[in-house]
Formats: structure tokens, C-alpha cells, sequence
């Protein structure tokens, strides 16, 4: 009964390159031993003609300002939208439209980097008698639910949860980045889709942030989140991130996190854009 919530909601997408077989290994078992039915998305490959296009069509954000905090000269270590982010946002894209194609009611959106923490079987459980309650699976209203994120919460969440068993939801904390897994249903995704822009940020800032924010929707976020990431945020990470590269010195434009020069920029993107 622990995971009965992934009964009740029509569908468990899990996003996945086809080249990632290990990742694909890691989420059948994870889905398995917890009896939990899935579908596989093919993720979209950051050097596709649809990435490309994109940036051919000045529909990705460009350096020079940072796209984080607009400034020219910044010390982010990732200053400008790189063709692994694109891809990424193209992948979640997908998995809006075919749950609006076909009028999916709710899903959950999982990325492949996912696992379940230890204390998931209590999460879940109490989030199935809070959707519950509160009939989230019953409004028309746009509604997400953040489940997984590295984000890291106060210490007096895993205080309440390993001293009461309880979890803790925040309405309206715009500030966490869920992408390893969260849950939305049908006006949520239309929303994704209605203005899915031309890209200026990531996509877990638009969906998590972006998107909430403007239209004032119901969001939650579970703390402590009960679903971590195994390529980002850990001492030794399971898998490489499939999204942020090396930084290291190359004229390949989809290696690269940051950039210096405006010029460098367009010149790089000019070549990668016509390979």
C-alpha cells in the first residue's frame, strides 16, 4: 500500500536516451521491486536537427548576458543555455504533448537518474492521503507536485519525519528545482505547451518556477524529498550527468558550461550549428 498512489494516477513517464542502457536497467528495477507500472520516454538528443534548429532560429536565449542573472561578466560556472539544457527541455516537451494528445488526466514525470530514498515508502504513503484529502486528483485546476529534487531542505524536515514519521508540504516554494520527479495533470501540461517559449532558462526553472509563478497554480513540494538524484548532488554520483558537461577547453559548442566572449559565442555556434 505504500505506493499505491502510482495505481490511482494514470501514468509514470520516465525520461531516457536511448543510448543509456545502464539507466534504463537502473529505473526497470527500481519500478519493479516496487510494482510500479512505466513508460519510457526517448529522450531528445542534444546534437538532434530539433536542438539545432532551434538555435539556427535564434529561439534559445543567447550570451552574452548570463541567463541567470543577466550580467556579462558573472562567475557562474554555466552562463549561458547549452545543447544538453535545450535537449533536455525538448524532452519534457515531448512527454506535455503526448499527455495532452492523448488527454492524460495526471502523470508522474520521472527522470532516469532517479532513486528512492530510504524513507520513500512513508512519503508516499502520507502523499496518497494528502492528495486524497484535498482531491488533487479530482480539480481542473493546473496542479504540480514536487516529489525529487537535490535540493537540499532544513534539517527540522528529517527532524519531524525520522522522530514523528511525518512528512512536511510547502505550498507555493517555487525555488526547488524537482525535475528527478514530480506529478501533474492535464491543464498543467497545456500551460507547458501553451507557452513554451522561445528558451530563456532551464527547463526545470521553467516548469518549477516560471510556469507556477505567472499563473498563480496550486504547487507543493514534499520535504524532505523522498526521491534523489544519482548523476548531481552526491559525493560520488552513480551516473555522469547527461546534462552538464566537463568544462574543459574545446571549440565543441555542446561541451562547454560557460563562455567569456560574445564573440566566442556566436562563432562557436555558428560552426556546431552547421556540423
Amino acid at each position: 500500500m505504500s505506493y499505491e498512489i502510482f495505481s490511482k494516477v494514470d501514468k509514470t513517464f520516465v525520461i531516457n536516451l536511448k543510448k543509456d542502457t545502464l539507466r534504463k536497467q537502473h529505473v526497470t528495477k527500481s519500478f519493479k521491486s516496487r510494482k510500479i507500472d512505466f513508460e519510457l520516454i526517448e529522450a531528445v538528443e542534444h546534437d538532434s536537427q530539433d536542438v539545432k534548429s532551434l538555435y539556427a532560429q535564434d529561439k534559445v536565449y543567447e550570451f552574452p548576458p548570463c541567463y541567470r542573472c543577466k550580467l556579462n561578466k558573472c562567475s557562474h560556472e554555466n552562463n549561458f543555455i547549452t545543447p544538453k539544457q535545450v535537449a533536455n527541455f525538448l524532452s519534457f516537451k515531448k512527454i506535455m504533448k503526448k499527455i495532452t494528445d492523448e488527454k492524460i488526466a495526471h502523470a508522474f514525470i520521472f527522470e532516469d537518474d532517479f532513486y528512492f530514498k530510504p524513507f520513500s515508502r512513508i512519503s508516499f504513503k502520507q502523499i496518497s492521503s494528502f492528495v486524497k484529502n484535498n482531491q488533487l486528483l479530482d480539480s481542473n485546476e493546473p496542479l504540480l507536485l514536487r516529489i525529487g529534487s537535490h535540493t537540499k531542505v532544513q534539517k527540522r524536515y528529517y527532524f519531524k519525519l525520522f522522530i514523528f514519521n511525518k512528512i512536511t508540504i510547502v505550498e507555493n516554494t517555487t525555488k526547488d528545482m524537482a525535475n528527478p520527479c514530480f506529478l501533474i495533470n492535464l491543464n498543467f501540461a497545456k500551460l507547458f505547451l501553451k507557452n513554451f517559449p522561445d528558451i530563456y532558462s532551464t527547463s526545470d526553472a521553467y516548469i518549477h518556477s516560471h510556469i507556477p509563478v505567472k499563473y498563480k497554480i496550486k504547487n507543493y513540494s514534499i520535504y524532505p524529498f523522498c526521491i534523489g538524484q544519482h548523476s548531481y548532488g552526491n559525493k560520488i554520483n552513480k551516473f555522469p550527468s547527461s546534462i552538464t558537461s566537463d568544462q574543459i577547453e574545446s571549440k565543441n559548442f555542446s561541451n562547454i558550461n560557460s563562455i567569456s566572449e560574445e564573440q566566442n559565442y556566436r562563432e562557436l555556434k555558428k560552426i556546431w550549428v552547421k556540423s
